[in-house]
């Protein structure tokens, strides 16, 4: 037999050479070497965003109403100081807080909250954050007018003579800032505090987010119960008993006013 027949390419591999290189592939994967088409696949899972804990829920969930409250609180009176230096000449400033106690607006805090659990939680796509919340700022912003109008027979804010609004309780451009800021806050913020309440010790972070939610609790509980009587003292309604005589020494129409200056009694 020639020597070109003794070494052709089709020659049979020998057993004992198929099983030596099974072996040091299975070696290699025991070692953490890499399998052919896991590669691309672990990178993508490492892509993926990791899910929230439940009880991690919780903190984000109070310190992203905080964040919002305080937020909505300064953003709405800076803008009342600039538009009213390009209308009258002269910044004015007037209280845009929706509680007695601290810088807190409820409005942004739900919207803050609500942007979390729809938007972040379900990691959905940038698009579908731009154009969903600007529907869903709409929808809360006109949902909160009736109701504050229905409860307490006040409004807030009234946007009938602003460009292209709705009922004037909320308006198309508005709606689009919305869109932009339910992208920015499901993309960038809420990713952040994420990562930053991952950080921190959870026992620490029990006790500061326990102890903020039960200020505010106790913050909402008493701005509902002054307001309310305020509607009362403004029906007629005498204060019956201790409480509503309390509320109308520590919160009357004074302070009130002075807290809630963009508040008007609805027509």
């Amino acid at each position: 037999m020639s020597k070109l027949g003794k070494t052709a390419w089709w020659r049979e591999t020998p057993k004992e050479e198929v099983e030596e290189t099974a072996g040091e592939n299975l070696a290699g994967v025991t070692s953490g070497g890499e399998v052919p088409g896991r590669a691309s696949q672990e990178a993508s899972e490492q892509k993926m965003p990791e899910k929230v804990p439940g009880r991690m829920i919780f903190y984000q969930v109070v310190i992203l109403f905080v964040v919002g409250c305080v937020f909505g609180t300064y953003w709405e009176e800076i803008m009342h100081l600039v538009t009213s230096f390009f209308e009258t000449g002269r910044p004015i400033y007037e209280s845009r807080r929706g509680l007695v106690y601290g810088p807190f607006s409820p409005v942004y805090g739900i919207g803050a909250v609500l942007i979390y659990l729809i938007f972040y939680l379900p990691r959905v796509k940038g698009w579908v954050c731009f154009a969903g919340g600007a529907v869903f700022g709409g929808v809360l912003e006109y949902v909160l007018s009736v109701l504050q109008e229905w409860i307490f027979g006040t409004r807030s804010w009234d946007y009938s003579d602003r460009l292209m609004d709705i009922g004037g309780r909320t308006t198309v451009p508005y709606m689009i800032v919305w869109g932009a800021l339910v992208f920015l806050v499901a993309r960038w913020i809420c990713p952040f505090i994420d990562q930053a309440c991952r950080k921190v010790a959870e026992k620490k972070l029990q006790w500061v987010c326990v102890g903020l939610a039960a200020f505010l609790v106790f913050d909402i509980c008493v701005s509902v119960a002054a307001v309310w009587r305020q509607t009362e003292r403004r029906m007629g309604d005498p204060a019956d008993t201790r409480v509503e005589r309390i509320l109308d020494r520590r919160f009357p129409d004074e302070r009130l006013q002075k807290i809630y200056s963009n508040t008007r009694v609805a027509e």
